[in-house]
């Protein structure tokens, strides 16, 4: 997949947590539908705890790919199970995965601006490192991720992963808003 379709992916995510976000209210933003179902602001504290913790490895990444001249030209082909992986956990996966401890929402009680802030931000960092990766070679590029340096992803897989991911949440999110829409 191309950078551009990357950009286009996020700035649709962009869109979809904008109006999750906007206009609702604090109460709305901490309500669980359900006993151990998350509100909508556990899954964008998710995201931007993962986000946060990915990050640093894909920016270290695309360092070290520009330092070794692994520049490439789409289209890139990535492995069966990795790519398997992605599908899975995207919006219509169909696997549910429970979350790694370092990747749990960090508070109990979430404020709706502080989220929109705090998930803008982390699409802002995203995006610099989508538009730093034009010209590299999205399928030699490794990346380790938080949960352990054993698994590795290239960066193509990475940023579909990321995007995967962010896709999956917001769904949830929006599934957890209409359950207490009314009428």
């Amino acid at each position: 997949m191309s950078i551009e379709r990357y950009i286009q992916q996020l700035d649709d995510i962009n869109r979809d947590a904008d109006d999750l976000l906007s206009n609702i209210t604090d109460d709305q933003v901490n309500r669980q539908p359900g006993k151990g179902q998350w509100s909508i602001g556990q899954c964008f504290s998710h995201l931007v705890v993962s986000g946060r913790a990915e990050l640093p490895h894909v920016q270290h990444a695309i360092r070290k790919g520009r330092q070794a001249g692994l520049f490439g030209k789409p289209p890139f082909r990535y492995g069966f199970l990795r790519s398997w992986f992605v599908r899975a956990m995207d919006e219509n996966g169909g696997i549910r995965f429970r979350a790694p401890r370092i990747y749990m929402p960090r508070a109990s009680c979430f404020h709706a601006a502080d989220l929109a802030a705090d998930f803008s931000d982390l699409q802002q960092q995203l995006e610099i490192c989508l538009e730093e990766s034009r010209g590299l070679d999205l399928a030699k590029i490794r990346v380790t991720t938080a949960v352990t340096k054993h698994i590795t992803f290239s960066l193509g897989e990475a940023f579909a992963l990321f995007l995967a991911h962010e896709r999956r949440h917001v769904h949830q999110a929006y599934r957890v808003r209409s359950s207490f829409v009314v009428g």
